[in-house]
């Protein structure tokens, strides 16, 4: 029987190797698709970061009707007047405490709340049964606790620099030679007026500040005031222009203070209600005016109205829509699109 397998033969083929060249094709080939591919990356996590930030701020607004539901009125926003009583505005009696702090039972913070000292919470609490937060001990612990929902998903300018300090309460000054005012920062351990801020690693921080308004011995003050002032007691009925047409949250990231240093934002449990007279919120980059309103988006900033609703402002919107009469609760002018 002859075998039928003998005399076959094997041929082996080798395969033929990749040439310098080619790998390079195949390299630059990569390269182009990532270059393609990551600012469409990119872009989908801007738009899944706004949109928790749009989240944050109707939860902080939705947190606000909870607790006119509770007390008859709106939480007041701490804007400290260090000023002299007798130039027409309200006495130089700050409610010391934030609108966010006010806010936690509205956020699964109860425990939390439940640490700070009533009189804090009391905006008819005055010196010295009241004394500024930062040199209470309960009100430091609670400061420390980071909330996340206080906090803009796209806000990076704390990363940036290690040193960036953290604002802790805001004041408008006003003298009686002619009425001037400025923006100043405290700190605990200094008098108010050469205070530069706290380290960022102290006091855990927020993005978010209610509107005063036009505030101060400025044109229309009275006219242009916003819903969270100082010891103010507003409701929503009291909003004539509409609580479509009134802001209530802004955007706050920072930027460099009166003393010339970054400031990385405020703390939640002293975060003012911020002012519109300086002009127009700053978008992303942020290189000035700690004070203002501002964005970590580009062109533009989130603000939560006072129906609950989040808007989208752009940074070439007309200055004084958003100065006077978004920012106003009871101005009486027609604002139109914007």
């Amino acid at each position: 029987m002859r075998d039928s397998g003998k005399g076959c033969q094997h041929v082996l083929v080798g395969r033929r190797a990749f040439t310098l060249i080619e790998l390079l094709v195949v390299i630059s080939i990569i390269a182009v698709l990532i270059a393609l591919l990551l600012p469409a990356v990119q872009q989908a996590r801007e738009s899944a970061r706004r949109t928790q930030c749009r989240n944050n701020l109707k939860q902080l607004a939705l947190a606000v009707h909870n607790f006119e539901s509770t007390y008859g009125r709106l939480p007041s926003g701490p804007l400290n007047d260090v000023g002299t009583p007798a130039l027409a505005h309200p006495p130089a009696n700050s409610s010391r405490i934030s609108t966010l702090a006010h806010l936690l039972p509205y956020m699964d913070q109860a425990p939390l709340f439940n640490t700070i000292p009533p009189n804090q919470l009391n905006p008819d609490s005055l010196p010295p049964s009241q004394t500024y937060w930062y040199w209470d001990a309960a009100c430091n612990r609670a400061a420390a606790t980071q909330i996340p929902g206080f906090l803009c998903p796209s806000d990076s300018l704390a990363n940036q620099d290690p040193s960036a300090q953290v604002v802790i309460g805001l004041s408008w000054i006003q003298t009686s030679g002619g009425g001037s005012r400025s923006l100043s920062f405290f700190a605990p351990t200094t008098v108010p007026t050469s205070a530069t801020g706290l380290p960022a690693s102290s006091f855990k921080r927020t993005n978010y500040a209610m509107f005063a308004g036009v505030y101060g011995d400025v044109a229309g003050w009275g006219q242009y005031k916003g819903i969270a002032c100082n010891r103010s007691k507003k409701r929503m009925k009291d909003i004539s222009d509409g609580t479509s047409n009134v802001m209530m949250f802004g955007e706050q990231v920072g930027g460099i203070t009166t003393q010339g240093v970054l400031a990385s934002g405020m703390t939640w449990m002293g975060a003012s209600a911020k002012v519109t007279f300086p002009g127009m919120f700053i978008a992303n980059p942020i290189t000035a005016d700690a004070w203002r309103f501002s964005s970590p988006h580009d062109g533009m900033m989130h603000v939560a109205m006072c129906d609950g609703s989040v808007r989208v402002l752009n940074a070439n919107m007309n200055t004084t829509v958003f100065q006077y009469y978004l920012a106003g609760a009871s101005d009486g002018n027609n604002i139109g699109e914007f």
